[in-house]
């Protein structure tokens, strides 16, 4: 089914006003489409501002959509709205993440030169029985854990997958010190082909909030395994108290 009918479909069915990501977790359990791919949510989320366009669905507040119901067409105040989450989806399509996976679920066969199989990488499904995605190729934030504890806060803005592997090799200080590990996704834009920035614009966006992040999560945290501060986390300020 293509998936402008799936979103239809499930609409609807459900009689209500939904938000995208319902509509396609909804999707995925009834394996309407398939669902494979770096950026499901962000394809239906595109989809959605095209049926506003055609007035077949209406759009409701931020995120939210119902079935056209009375026919009556669009205004454009419906449209912007459509078009703005759109918007918003390109900027951070992925906003994937992964929490306590086990690191001896991965193959680690072949390292950063392996030749990709469909059972080498970061494979993850949102739902048991789709087919999995693979997040190998992401860029974000990850977390190493020794039996459910923080252990470490890094980053890359490169691939995922080969930034751990670097952390499971004998030579790596890290290497015995974690057996699960977290990740936090925003990767994904460079895939998009119609974003209003500039390339180099939106990647340094994104390298921005990735230094963001990692500092908040190395400064709240401690991990005892990371041997400086985050970077660029800005000014800090201590709690001024008057005694009134």
């Amino acid at each position: 089914m293509e998936w402008a009918k799936a979103v239809l479909k499930v609409l609807r069915e459900a009689n209500e006003a939904l938000h995208y990501r319902e509509i396609y977790q909804r999707i995925a359990n009834e394996k309407l489409v398939d669902t494979r791919g770096k950026t499901p949510l962000n394809t239906v989320g595109r989809v959605c501002r095209d049926l506003v366009d055609k007035s077949e669905i209406k759009w409701e507040e931020r995120g939210v959509y119902r079935i056209n119901q009375d026919g009556v067409e669009n205004t454009d105040e419906d449209k912007r709205g459509a078009y703005e989450d759109e918007q918003q989806s390109r900027k951070y399509p992925s906003r994937s993440y992964g929490l306590l996976w086990s690191r001896d679920k991965v193959n680690w066969e072949g390292g950063r030169k392996q030749k990709k199989k469909w059972d080498q990488g970061l494979l993850g499904q949102v739902i048991e029985g789709e087919k999995p995605n693979d997040f190998s190729e992401h860029a974000g934030i990850y977390l190493l854990h020794q039996h459910g504890r923080v252990m470490y806060v890094g980053q890359t803005s490169e691939k995922l997958y080969d930034r751990l592997f670097d952390h499971t090799k004998p030579k790596s200080d890290l290497s015995e010190r974690w057996n699960e590990f977290s990740w936090f996704s925003l990767s994904g834009v460079q895939e998009t082909d119609q974003s209003d920035q500039s390339m180099s614009d939106v990647l340094s966006e994104r390298n921005l909030i990735i230094d963001l992040l990692e500092a908040v999560l190395i400064e709240v945290i401690l991990p005892p395994l990371n041997k400086q501060a985050g970077n660029n986390l800005g000014i800090k300020y201590r709690q001024y108290y008057s005694g009134n």
